[in-house]
C-alpha cells in the first residue's frame, strides 16, 4: 500500500472511531428496539458452531426448550462476522463493537473507493465522510439496533465499486478477475445480511449495469454485459443457502405474523417533511408523521445529492441515480400507499422507510456529481467541500448519541440470565414469533421443557443417552418390552432426519404422527437394543444445492482462466 493510501485509510478509521464513541463503553449495551437481541443470537450461533454446525440452523434451547429454525430464516452474515472475534478472550460486548467498528471501516473504505472512482482522491474521502454521515446508519445502530441491516447497508457501495472497474479494465484491456470477484463476494455477502437492502441493491446494480453499458463501445459492450451478469448470478449462487432455503421453508413457519396489524406495510410510510427533520429520539415507527424515531436523508445530504445531479447531470450513472433516489424517497411517502397495497411481494419489506438503507448509496453517488464542476482554484473548490462536510456534522450531530433516558444493560448479566432461562420460557428473539413452525404458532406446548430430557419413552420402556449425545444431535439407546413410541422434544419442519437402528424414517412418515404442537414422535417395535438418532440436518435438498455452487464456482474459474490466457496471447509484446 503506498504511503497516501495508508494515511487515507488511517483517516476513515480515526473518523469511524469518532463517530461510535458513544457505542465503545465497556461492559454495557445501549437500550434500543432489539435491545440485547443480537447478543443472545451470536452466543446461539456460536454454540451451534462449535458442535460442528458449519452453517447453524436450529437453535434446540429457544421456545421453552423445543426450538427454533431461527437462522433458516434470519440473516447470518453479521453473525459469520461477528465469530472470530467471539472467540478472543475479551468481554461479550466488545466482540460487538469490534465487529461494527470494522463494518464502519469497511462501509467508509468502499464508499472511498466508489466515490475515488466516480471522481479523484479527494472526492472519494468526501463521498466516505458523507456516507458515514448517514442518519440512518445510526438509527439502526443507536435506536433499533438492527445490526443485520446495518451491515447490509454498510457493504452497498462495494458491488457498485467493482462494476465501475469492470467497465474500465474491459474500456483498457486489463486484467479482470479481482473485479468479477469483487462483484460476485460483496453481492453475496449482502445477500447474506439482509434480504431488503440486498433487494433494492440488486435492482439498482442491474440497472445502473444496463445504463452505463452505453457509455462502452459496442465491441466492447457485450463483453460487459456477459461478465458482470455471470458475477453477479454468481453472487446470487454462492448466496443461495440463506434466500433459496428462506423462499422454500417460508410457508412452514409463522411468517405472516410480521406483515399484519400494526406491521402492514402501508402504516409506515413517511411524510415528506421527516425526511428532512433534525428530531432525534429513541422510539417507535406510527401510522402518520408523529413517529417517534428518525427518518431523515439529512437536509445537507439531500441539498449535496440534489446540487451534484445538477452539476454531474451529463455523466450516466450520476443520471440514472438520481431518478432511482428520487423514485425511492416517493415510495416510501404516503403518495405510495396505492403500491403497497397492490404489490403483495412488497410486503415483505415490512416498512417502507427501509429503503433508507439504499438511499444513501445513491445520494453519495449523486453528490460525488459536484466534482463535474470545474474551479482554475483547487483552493476554492477544497473551502466548499470543506464548508459542506462541517455544515453535514452540525446538522447530524445529535445523531451520535444513545439512549439518554435508559438504563444501559449489563452484558454480562444479561447473558448469563438468557442462558439460564432458555428452557423455561417461550421466548425466540423474533419480532412476532415469525420464525416458530405453523404448529406450534397455532397450538403452544402446555408448558415449557424446562429439565425435561430431549426424547422421552413412556414406561415400561428405558431410554438412556449416549457419550456423543447433545442438544444437536440426539443419540439414544431405547429398551423396549412393549411396542412403544418415542417423543422427540424437538418441533418439527422440513430438514429433520430421524433414524431408527441406521434405518431412515421417511419425512412423510415423521409428519404423519406430529403431537398437535408439532412434535416428533416415533414407533419403537419390541426390543432390548434400539438406537435413535435425531438431529437437523439443513433444509431439502441442500447437497443438491451446494454441488450446484461447488460446480459454478468451477465453471467461473474456468471462465476466469481463459480470460486471463485469452488477454495475456493478444497482448503487443
Amino acid at each position: 500500500m503506498r504511503k497516501s493510501g495508508f494515511f487515507t485509510y488511517l483517516l476513515i478509521f480515526m473518523v469511524t472511531i469518532l463517530f461510535l464513541l458513544p457505542l465503545l463503553k465497556p461492559g454495557v449495551w445501549h437500550k434500543s428496539h432489539d435491545w440485547g437481541r443480537t447478543l443472545a443470537l451470536l452466543e446461539h450461533f456460536k454454540e451451534s458452531f462449535l458442535q460442528g454446525n458449519l452453517y447453524p440452523r436450529w437453535l434446540p434451547e429457544l421456545y421453552g426448550g423445543y426450538g427454533c429454525p431461527t437462522f433458516l430464516f434470519y440473516p447470518p452474515g453479521f453473525f459469520y462476522l461477528a465469530l472470530p472475534f467471539s472467540f478472543l478472550p475479551v468481554h461479550p460486548g466488545l466482540t460487538h463493537q469490534i465487529t461494527i467498528v470494522l463494518l464502519f471501516f469497511i462501509g467508509g473504505a468502499g464508499a472511498y473507493k466508489l466515490g475515488s472512482e466516480l471522481t479523484d482522491h479527494k472526492g472519494g474521502l468526501f463521498c466516505s465522510i458523507l456516507f458515514l454521515l448517514t442518519p440512518y446508519l445510526y438509527v439502526n445502530l443507536f435506536v433499533r439496533a438492527a445490526l443485520s441491516e446495518l451491515t447490509a447497508m454498510l457493504l452497498t457501495p462495494w458491488p457498485l465499486y467493482y462494476l465501475l472497474r469492470l467497465k474500465n479494465s474491459i474500456e483498457n484491456l486489463e486484467k479482470l478477475n479481482s473485479k468479477l470477484w469483487g462483484i460476485t463476494i460483496s453481492i453475496a455477502f449482502i445477500m447474506f445480511s439482509h434480504p431488503v437492502p440486498a433487494f433494492l441493491l440488486n435492482l439498482v446494480f442491474i440497472i445502473i449495469t444496463l445504463f452505463i453499458s452505453f457509455e462502452i463501445n459496442k465491441s466492447q459492450r457485450k463483453g460487459f454485459f456477459i461478465l458482470s451478469g455471470l458475477s453477479f448470478a454468481m453472487g446470487l449462487i454462492l448466496s443461495s443457502p440463506y434466500w433459496l432455503t428462506y423462499l422454500q421453508l417460508k410457508e412452514y413457519v409463522n411468517l405472516e405474523a410480521v406483515f399484519q396489524g400494526y406491521l402492514t406495510t402501508k402504516l409506515h410510510t413517511v411524510h415528506f417533511s421527516q425526511f428532512f427533520s433534525r428530531s432525534w429520539e429513541f422510539g417507535g415507527s406510527a401510522n402518520g408523521p408523529n413517529d417517534e424515531m428518525s427518518f431523515q436523508l439529512g437536509l445537507p445530504h439531500f441539498l449535496l445529492a440534489v446540487s451534484g445531479a445538477i452539476i454531474g447531470r451529463k455523466s450516466r450513472i450520476v443520471q440514472i441515480s438520481f431518478i432511482l433516489y428520487i423514485t425511492l424517497i416517493f415510495l416510501m411517502t404516503p403518495i405510495a400507499t396505492t403500491f403497497w397495497e397492490k404489490a403483495p411481494f412488497f410486503k415483505n419489506f415490512q416498512f417502507p422507510w427501509r429503503s433508507l438503507s439504499i438511499t444513501a448509496l445513491l445520494q453519495l453517488i449523486c453528490a460525488a456529481g459536484i466534482y463535474k464542476l470545474s474551479f482554475r482554484n483547487r483552493f476554492v473548490m477544497s473551502g466548499m467541500v470543506l464548508i459542506c462536510m462541517v455544515t453535514t456534522l452540525l446538522w447530524n450531530f445529535n445523531q451520535f448519541s444513545t439512549n439518554p433516558g435508559a438504563k444501559p444493560l449489563n452484558i454480562e448479566e444479561a447473558l448469563k440470565a438468557e442462558k439460564a432461562m432458555r428452557s423455561d420460557y417461550f421466548f425466540t428473539h423474533s419480532q412476532a414469533d415469525e420464525f416458530l413452525p405453523l404448529r406450534a404458532a397455532k397450538f403452544p406446548p402446555n408448558a415449557p421443557r424446562k429439565n425435561l430430557s430431549l426424547l422421552g419413552v413412556p414406561l415400561p420402556a428405558f431410554s438412556e443417552p449416549l457419550s456423543d449425545n447433545n442438544r444437536y444431535r440426539i443419540h439414544y439407546r431405547i429398551k423396549a418390552p412393549v411396542d412403544t413410541f418415542a417423543l422427540i422434544n424437538q418441533l418439527y419442519l422440513p430438514g429433520w432426519r430421524v433414524l431408527l437402528n441406521d434405518a431412515e424414517i421417511p419425512p412423510s412418515e415423521l409428519e404423519k404422527q406430529l403431537t398437535r404442537d408439532g412434535r416428533m414422535i416415533v414407533q419403537i417395535p419390541i426390543g432390548e437394543n434400539h438406537l435413535l438418532n435425531a438431529y437437523y440436518d439443513g433444509p431439502p435438498g441442500w447437497k443438491i444445492r451446494n454441488f450446484v455452487i461447488f460446480t459454478s464456482i468451477l465453471f467461473f474459474l474456468s471462465l476466469q482462466f481463459f480470460i486471463s490466457k485469452k488477454q495475456t496471447n493478444s497482448a503487443p509484446e
